[in-house]
C-alpha cells in the first residue's frame, strides 16, 4: 500500500467518522422526542384525569401529533446520512468532506415515510388511541358538562334548575337534562 493511498483511508475514515457522528446525532435527537412525549402526555393526561377536563386529554393528542412530526423529521434526518455514509464508504467517492446529502438522497428518504416507520408509528398512534380514550372516557364521566375558563370570564354550562351549587353543573354528573350556555365574569 503506498503512502498516499494511506493518506485516503485515514481521510475518508475521518471523513466516516464526522457522518457518524451526525447520525448519532439525529438518533439521539429521536430518543429524546420520545422520551418528551411521554412525559408531556403522562402530565397532560394525568393532569387531564385528575380534573376531569376532557379538552386537556385533546390537546394532549394534538401535543402527541406534534412530537410525532418532530421524531419524523429527525428519523428521515437520520436516514439521510446513513445513506451518505453508505455513499462515502464506496472506494470510488472522492473524499471531500462534505456532510450533506445530495438530492438523489433526499428524494430516496421522505417524510411521509418516516412517519409510518416501524420505530414511531406504533408509538404514537398508541399513545394517540389512549388520549382519546381518556378524553371519550372523562366526557361520558362528567357527561359533556363541565366549566371551561376563558381569561377572566366563565364559559359554563349550566343546569335550569336551582339544585346546584351557583348553577353550575360541572362534574355533578347531570344528564338528560335540557343545559344552557352562559356565560359570566365569575
Amino acid at each position: 500500500m503506498s503512502e498516499t493511498s494511506a493518506e485516503i483511508s485515514d481521510n475518508k475514515i475521518k471523513h466516516l467518522e464526522f457522518i457518524q457522528g451526525v447520525i448519532e446525532r439525529m438518533a439521539a435527537e429521536s430518543a429524546r422526542m420520545k422520551r418528551f412525549a411521554l412525559i408531556s402526555g403522562a402530565v397532560i393526561m394525568s393532569t387531564a384525569t385528575a380534573t376531569n377536563t376532557w379538552y386537556l386529554a385533546v390537546v394532549g393528542v394534538l401535543i402527541w401529533f406534534v412530537f410525532w412530526a418532530m421524531d419524523a423529521k429527525y428519523l428521515t434526518q437520520e436516514r439521510w446520512f446513513r445513506d451518505l455514509y453508505d455513499h462515502v464508504r464506496q472506494p470510488e467517492t472522492p473524499v471531500d468532506f462534505s456532510i450533506s446529502p445530495n438530492a438523489e438522497i433526499k428524494d430516496r428518504n421522505h417524510l411521509s415515510e418516516a412517519l409510518v416507520g416501524w420505530s414511531i408509528w406504533p408509538f404514537y398512534s398508541s399513545l394517540i388511541a389512549i388520549s382519546l380514550l381518556i378524553a371519550i372516557a372523562i366526557a361520558l364521566k362528567v357527561g359533556s358538562s363541565c366549566s371551561m375558563m376563558f381569561g377572566a370570564g366563565r364559559l359554563a354550562i349550566i343546569h335550569p334548575t336551582p339544585t346546584l351549587d351557583s348553577g353550575f353543573c360541572c362534574r355533578h354528573g347531570c344528564t338528560g337534562a335540557r343545559f344552557f350556555l352562559i356565560i359570566s365574569d365569575a
